[in-house]
């Protein structure tokens, strides 16, 4: 799988100071990118390689490798399954010092350089507890401890939250040989991830003029990968927003055919019929005067071709008890203007509120009464089927005078082509 925008590695995220920190600079010189936390704490953590933090930060991403100095050890707090390997800070007198037999040559040397001269155990009394773990234990490597087993620094992968971590006295002031180490170590298990040589040659004053070429220029191509980037992000964000705008419009009205009842469902019906498919549509009950029994809901009209259309919504299926009433307001039409409508439509919009994917074919099981009404001119209509022809129309697959030849010319229940219906 190709993954695009992916940050150099290794990522490394800072907890617990700035830019303006001594450590800063040498975390960005050896790191690949580098995330500050206290200024963005929103990070997605799968993203991020190691943190190097002062103090104790809340971590919890299993993969990260942590480089901590001072404070509670991170990922020290176990449960009571893993209480053998719990980690913990505490004050301890104890002035004599050990570094454990078992550490190899490369770290114990590093220990000697760099942590004995700076540890004063006179001073420096907030050491880990030693942990019930046997002490050849791969878990926990205590790198400087007391007599007493009270540790300064240490290796060891915690019981939970993070990989494992190189912990560090808090009175730590040189990073870089530690940073280095610990990159050196990690690449063990991620050599695609963390350097395994120091990275001294990366440093400017020993680059020649055409490693700094090379690098302002590889420098220049990452910072306009970012600007397209960048660029491209606001686009697709834009695009997103608009999406949203045209989703929330669009659930306001066409697609109230699949989700709307009653006069919402009525309006949104008449839209179409006359909007899209460009029929002569009239709301009979806006004609109605206070009293006066209610007759069907809409009537159709193409160039003196009527049909009366009745329009309901159900959560559940559609009543055949509300299909039979058309027949009733045909005859009371017919008494009234002198001649029969050409078409009864009943316009349903059933199971409203599931998926209309899933939804059962409209009068299902009814077939032989939908065959008597259509010989009546009866057509049985899915509002599925609507929004599906209303579709068509503003795509221009299918004009506006096919699909009402499509509507016209059907009776029974209405089955659209495979235009409209793919």
């Amino acid at each position: 799988m190709v993954v695009y925008g992916e940050a150099q590695r290794p990522r490394v995220v800072v907890a617990g100071f700035d830019k303006s920190h001594p450590f800063a600079s040498v975390v960005e010189r050896y790191a690949g990118t580098v995330h500050y936390l206290d200024e963005n704490p929103n990070i997605r953590w799968d993203s991020w390689d190691a943190v190097v933090a002062v103090g104790f930060a809340a971590i919890y991403a299993g993969h990260v490798r942590v480089l901590q100095i001072g404070g509670d050890p991170i990922g020290g707090v176990a449960s009571r399954q893993t209480y053998a390997s719990a980690l913990s800070l505490t004050d301890h007198i104890g002035e004599e010092l050990e570094i454990p037999d078992r550490l190899p040559d490369d770290l114990r040397e590093l220990v000697k350089r760099e942590l004995i001269p700076l540890v004063d155990p006179q001073v420096d009394r907030s050491r880990i507890s030693p942990t019930r773990l046997a002490t050849n234990d791969e878990r926990y490597l205590p790198l400087l401890h007391d007599l007493d087993g009270y540790a300064f620094a240490a290796l060891y992968l915690p019981p939970l939250g993070i990989h494992a971590c190189l912990y560090l006295p808090g009175n730590t002031v040189n990073l870089a040989p530690w940073l280095l180490y610990a990159f050196r170590l990690w690449s063990d298990d991620l050599p695609d991830i963390f350097p395994s040589q120091p990275e001294w040659t990366s440093n400017p004053t020993w680059m020649t003029a055409e490693e700094l070429s090379a690098q302002s220029d590889a420098a220049e191509k990452r910072a306009e990968e970012q600007r397209v980037m960048a660029e491209q992000r606001a686009l697709v964000e834009g695009s997103e927003a608009s999406l949203a705008q045209i989703r929330e419009r669009v659930d306001a009205s066409e697609r109230q055919l699949l989700t709307a009842d009653g006069p919402p469902l009525v309006a949104i019906v008449h839209q179409t019929l006359e909007e899209m498919l460009e029929f002569e549509v009239t709301n009979v009950d806006d004609g109605l005067a206070e009293g006066q029994a209610k007759k069907e809901d809409l009537r159709v009209a193409d160039d003196g071709w009527i049909a009366l259309c009745e329009v309901k919504g159900y959560t559940r299926g559609a009543k055949l008890s509300d299909l039979q009433k058309l027949t009733g307001w045909a005859t009371l039409y017919a008494a009234e203007a002198g001649r029969p409508p050409n078409a009864m439509w009943f316009v349903a919009n059933q199971f409203r509120g599931t998926d209309p994917s899933t939804r059962q074919p409209l009068l299902q099981g009814a077939e032989e009464y939908l065959e008597v009404f259509g010989q009546q001119g009866g057509l049985a209509i899915d509002t599925r089927d609507l929004f599906r022809l209303r579709k068509a129309v503003a795509s221009g697959s299918v004009s506006a005078e096919d699909a009402r030849a499509m509507l016209m010319g059907s009776t029974g229940r209405f089955e659209p082509p495979p235009t409209v219906r793919p």
